[in-house]
């Protein structure tokens, strides 16, 4: 073993040629090569060369629980990179295979919230909806709704996925997990200067959240801590779209929760000071650090990715958002 890894520094396998002459096998061993550069351009090449009959073999490999790790997610940043329909169709089919393993599944549903597609959001909204399905599984569905995202942020969000989040959050029966990661999404999917409307309604969806004492505990942190990334967002955008007639109410109304515009104090008359308020959540201003690791593969090595706020792991190819300072 030694000796041949040895001869491996020295004779490194000839990529441009593999590709010239479609040597798909070869190229898939080159993934195991233990140069980086090697590794990367063998991925790139067989990205650019895989065909319809090369996307069961990738996946194989991504399959196989014997290869090693970086060798199985480096397969399917190829499938992701490929795109092809023949790729989506094999995504779909695994996501909706109960009996595939788990893990498999849910590494399928995140790859298909970055490939981002019409097909590809209407698969993982079924998973999603789907109660006796895994919660596991409904959560790395739902989570690759901000995935998406954040892949693709020009992207128009889906009306079916709003609702979806919105009945999710609003269900105290639903699971605890799964409406604390829909108050995550949303927010996320709110920030934007082109959804104004969307975001009124979150934010007034997390308030209603927020000042149910009834509520999970867990959920309502999670809401208070929305408002406050919103908020601390409308600071640096606080006209986040032109006054257009249809969205004006909507803009002034956030004004107005935020009080984005500078208000001259009342004087407080002595029922005012003598009636208990209401607490009202803190809207904080969140900044972000580098994650320590990767969440999923524990791999250290972490390049921003997508955004300010985004990483990538260069191990498992995960997209990572930056962990608050708060």
């Amino acid at each position: 073993m030694e000796e041949t890894g040895i001869l491996s520094r020295f004779f490194k396998p000839n990529i441009e040629k593999m590709e010239q002459w479609r040597d798909v096998k070869g190229l898939i061993e080159a993934l195991k090569h233990e140069d980086l550069d090697v590794r990367m351009r063998a991925e790139e090449a067989l990205a650019r060369i895989g065909g319809p009959g090369d996307v069961e073999r990738l996946f194989d490999v991504f399959r196989d629980k014997e290869e090693d790790k970086g060798v199985r997610y480096a397969a399917l940043r190829i499938l992701k990179k490929m795109g092809s329909s023949e790729v989506v169709e094999l995504f779909i089919r695994v996501l909706k295979d109960r009996s595939e393993d788990l893990d498999v599944r849910k590494s399928v549903a995140e790859a298909m919230g970055e490939l981002g597609g019409g097909r590809e959001s209407e698969a993982l909204m079924e998973v999603f909806k789907d109660k006796d399905e895994d919660v596991r599984l409904r959560w790395e569905a739902e989570y690759s709704f901000k995935i998406r995202r954040i892949a693709n942020p020009h992207l128009p969000v889906d009306p079916k996925v709003v609702e979806l989040l919105f009945e999710v959050l609003m269900n105290k029966n639903e699971n605890r997990k799964l409406r604390v990661l829909s108050t995550d999404v949303l927010e996320n999917i709110s920030r934007s200067p082109n959804s104004v409307e969307l975001m009124s309604r979150s934010l007034r969806s997390f308030t209603k959240v927020i000042e149910d004492e009834d509520d999970d505990p867990l959920v309502r942190h999670q809401a208070e801590w929305a408002l406050g990334r919103i908020a601390g967002w409308l600071e640096k955008h606080p006209r986040p779209v032109p006054m257009r007639e249809k969205c004006q109410q909507e803009e002034i109304g956030l004004r107005q929760l935020f009080q984005l515009e500078d208000q001259a104090e009342q004087p407080e008359s002595a029922k005012e000071r003598d009636t208990p308020r209401k607490r009202q959540p803190e809207l904080a201003v969140f900044t972000f650090k580098w994650p320590k690791k990767c969440p999923k593969c524990g791999g250290k090595n972490l390049t921003f990715a997508i955004d300010y706020k985004c990483f990538r792991c260069e191990h498992c190819g995960t997209l990572i958002e930056g962990v608050s300072d708060e």
